[in-house]
């Protein structure tokens, strides 16, 4: 039997008589793939960082920092955190950051996104991230 991860190309194999459902070396294999996914997703933020716009982070988790922005490059006096207030939803909170045309990028932390999922709207940059993503590093 053959099992295969969304987040990796390895393809362990299932004896019948084992029922763990990942070997160590999966295990392995998938955070070495959302770290690559980060430090992807990272180094196209710090791309759109060159522009002279804000990147707005939406409720991002306490251990997200400003010094983690600074690793990539980022100024944190660009950068402006938006912190979601009841009767506000992430999407809602992108979706304003984004009509307002004052962004090159925006972060949101959701705990529904997938892991990690990002694409372009005209010039700006939209990433969704679990917050989840982040404990694996």
């Amino acid at each position: 039997m053959y099992t295969t991860s969304s987040l990796t190309n390895i393809t362990p194999v299932h004896h019948a008589t084992n029922t763990a459902p990942l070997t160590h070396t999966a295990t392995y294999a998938m955070q070495d793939a959302r770290q690559t996914h980060w430090q992807a997703m990272m180094r196209a933020l710090a791309l759109k960082a060159r522009q002279p716009k804000w990147i707005t982070v939406i409720n991002p988790p306490r251990t997200f920092t400003a010094k983690h922005l600074q690793q990539w490059g980022i100024h944190p006096d660009q950068v402006r955190v938006i912190r979601s207030r009841n009767g506000y939803d992430d999407c809602a909170l992108v979706e304003g950051a984004v009509k307002a045309n004052t962004s090159c990028a925006v972060l949101a932390f959701s705990p529904q996104a997938e892991k990690i999922t990002h694409y372009e709207t005209g010039t700006q940059w939209v990433a969704f991230v679990n917050p989840a993503v982040l404990h694996c590093h």
